[in-house]
């Protein structure tokens, strides 16, 4: 692409893009409308409890959950009180934390996600009292808990051929080149690859 303008490149990278990116037509018969973007409540199973954590971490995390603004800022003064003493750990509720900077960044983000949660919800009441609700994204089928679509199994013939176009100059790095291989197999199984 050398001595093309950055116009010029563009149309160039489209051209060869083209045939490469295609709506399908699975694609378009799960669209059934638009609709406010509203996070999928998905009843996923618990992953567990990690190991790696203390034992009373749990806890501590359901009292700083429970501690009120106020709480929140005299913890943050006590761990940087105990860092600069150095002392090990700081009493909250009926465990200990310990005092370190990781700790102190920990208690001040909490802070912090409260104040955004706090503003967020701000932000909430306002759009749904001016009848927003958040950004309107595609309404699809989708298969979360009944099966609501599935492609019909129509196979497809490559509209680029099984090999890299010629306008691809790069060397592909394994993974990629593995990538495009499958993305070439599941369109021709009629799957749609995007």
């Amino acid at each position: 692409m050398a001595g093309l303008t950055a116009e010029g490149e563009q149309e160039a990278l489209d051209a060869v893009a083209e045939h490469l990116l295609v709506e399908s037509r699975e694609h378009s018969e799960r669209v059934i409308g638009k609709k406010v973007f509203e996070a999928p409540d998905l009843d996923l199973p618990d992953a567990g409890r990690t190991t790696w954590m203390p034992e009373d971490f749990d806890e501590v995390v359901e009292t700083l959950q429970r501690m009120d603004d106020a709480g929140l800022e005299s913890l943050c003064d006590e761990v940087e009180q105990a860092i600069a003493s150095g002392a090990e750990g700081v009493q909250i509720g009926e465990g200990t934390v310990p005092a370190t900077p990781a700790t102190l960044r920990a208690v001040q983000s909490v802070r912090a996600a409260r104040e955004r949660e706090g503003k967020d919800a701000q932000a909430d009441d306002e759009e749904e009292s001016a009848g927003q609700g958040g950004p309107v994204v595609l309404d699809t089928k989708v298969n979360f808990e009944d099966l609501a679509w599935q492609p019909d199994g129509a196979t497809h013939a490559p509209l680029a051929g099984d090999t890299l176009p010629d306008g691809i100059r790069a060397t592909l790095k394994d993974h990629q080149a593995a990538g495009f291989r499958w993305q070439v197999a599941a369109w021709k199984a009629g799957l749609p690859a995007f």
